[in-house]
């Protein structure tokens, strides 16, 4: 009877067991925000400005703070708030993600409540140079701006190839010679600047140095079908290696010689080359000179 009795209460108690459950599940708070996404430089007494984040996984709402005298207008518990801001003052937007098991670690964005930038100085960097030469222009950081926007009045004259953005660009003219306009102003959330521009004027003859002694050098006509002439002074008795060089960095041609004092006028057949940009460089002990050309289908 005994043993009957146990075996019952061993069968009981595994159907009782089978039936319950495993036990409380894992509460698990939600990671950390990503970045927050939005003007850093918000201009003062404006509204509407934007800050957003991406969805986190297990979130079920969001919790803004704003400092710097902002005000949240709507969006609050959302991935994305619009904030209303007063006068200048420095301060963060923080958010964190949150769900019934609690917030996350919060992530935040310094901003710094401001005005437009002031006018840059003017640019400074080569006012005459060559045609189809290479030039780089800079401006002077200033307070508050977030970028800055350069532009060249006539494009047929030269083109900005590197830089926009910055405060420092590359600028191409092309083969044409003339005289434009080149500008930048500075710019943030709250807008930009005033334009800054100097005046440029492009021509066939670059004055460059070998050493101490001032040169002018022309490489005529330019464009060309390949067949160029230079024209360049010494001021003393000097070995002279030209080269060309194509826009892959290989030299084309190469001629060392001695030249004499005085002026120097030479010819080059080039004809074999194909049509592009190629640098041509005069050096001597003493330094070099260094002009670009164009030749043209024929």
């Amino acid at each position: 009877m005994k043993t009957k009795l146990f075996f019952t209460l061993i069968i009981f108690c595994l159907i009782i067991n089978e039936g319950k459950a495993s036990g409380p599940k894992a509460c698990n708070v939600p990671a950390t925000p990503g970045a927050i996404t939005g003007c850093i430089t918000p201009c003062e007494f404006s509204t509407g400005n934007p800050y957003s984040i991406a969805a986190v996984a297990g979130a079920t709402s969001y919790t803004w703070t704003v400092s710097a005298g902002g005000t949240i207008t709507a969006g609050q518990g959302s991935t994305s708030i619009y904030v209303t801001f007063g006068g200048a003052a420095t301060g963060y937007v923080i958010v964190t993600a949150d769900n019934s098991c609690g917030n996350s670690s919060p992530d935040s964005l310094a901003i710094s409540v401001t005005v437009a930038p002031s006018t840059p100085s003017a640019p400074s960097g080569n006012l005459t140079p060559a045609v189809s030469s290479t030039n780089t222009y800079t401006v002077s950081p200033i307070a508050n701006a977030r970028t800055y926007t350069w532009s060249v009045s006539n494009t047929n004259l030269a083109a900005i190839t590197l830089g926009q953005g910055t405060t420092s660009i590359t600028v191409t003219n092309t083969s044409t010679a003339g005289t434009y306009s080149l500008c930048v102003m500075a710019g943030n959330c709250c807008g930009n600047s005033q334009k800054s521009c100097i005046s440029v004027t492009s021509s066939p003859t670059a004055i460059q140095s070998i050493g101490n002694e001032s040169s002018s050098l022309n490489i005529y006509p330019n464009p060309s079908d390949g067949l160029i002439k230079l024209s360049y002074s010494l001021e003393g008795n000097l070995s002279i290696r030209t080269t060309v060089i194509d826009e892959l960095g290989q030299a084309v041609y190469d001629k060392t010689e001695m030249k004499h004092a005085g002026n120097i006028e030479e010819t080059i057949n080039l004809r074999n080359l194909a049509t592009g940009v190629y640098t041509l460089q005069i050096l001597t002990s003493h330094g070099s000179i260094i002009h670009k050309f164009v030749i043209m289908n024929r």
